[in-house]
């Protein structure tokens, strides 16, 4: 039987990577909708990776890298970003459930 490739796969070492390649092939095209008051707002691949690098190097200046973060908060956009920059930069996340906390 002969051996046929699928697919040709890039390989990704890290979440970093994986953000910053996003971008540089994706660019413009939306990464996230988000639904903000009565309209569908667009966010790009390149704005996610504007934002995570943002955060990331906030983190490093307030000198959290390796670091315990605990993010607490529902599925969103910001929740998104806040884990991307936070693991780039070798923190640990210990995400926290806000319906969990209700009980």
């Amino acid at each position: 039987m002969k051996n046929y490739s699928l697919y040709k796969c890039e390989e990704i070492k890290d979440l970093r990577e994986l953000v910053k390649r996003s971008a540089e092939r994706f660019g413009n095209r939306d990464a996230f909708r988000i639904k903000a008051s009565d309209k569908v707002c667009a966010i790009s691949y390149r704005k996610l990776y504007s934002d995570v690098k943002a955060l990331g190097t906030a983190l490093i200046s307030l000198n959290l890298c390796g670091k315990h973060i605990a993010l607490l908060g529902e599925n969103s956009y910001e929740w998104v970003v806040i884990y991307l920059a936070a693991v780039n930069v070798g923190c640990v996340i210990i995400p926290i459930v806000k319906h969990i906390l209700k009980q």
